[in-house]
C-alpha cells in the first residue's frame, strides 16, 4: 500500500489474514508488526498521515503508527 502525501514510510504493504493485520517492509517484505483483532479485518486498511486505519468485523476502528504499529 503506498504511503500518503508523498511521505516515505518503510512500511508500505499491509496484509490481513483472519484476525490479524500485518505490516510488511516495502523493500524486503519482512514483517514489521502484527496486530491481532478480536473480530478479524474484513475490509482493507487505509494509510493516511503516517497512520494505518483498520476496522474490524465488529465495527471497531483502530489507528496504528504506520512504522511502529503502536495503537493511537
Amino acid at each position: 500500500m503506498p504511503s500518503d502525501s508523498g511521505r516515505r514510510h518503510r512500511v508500505h504493504r499491509l496484509r490481513r489474514a483472519g484476525q490479524r493485520l500485518y505490516a510488511l517492509d516495502a523493500v524486503g517484505g519482512s514483517r514489521k508488526w502484527v496486530f491481532r483483532g478480536v473480530d478479524g479485518f474484513p475490509r482493507p486498511p487505509v494509510v493516511s498521515g503516517g497512520l494505518v486505519y483498520a476496522t474490524d468485523g465488529g465495527g471497531t476502528l483502530y489507528a496504528f503508527d504506520a512504522g511502529k504499529g503502536t495503537r493511537k
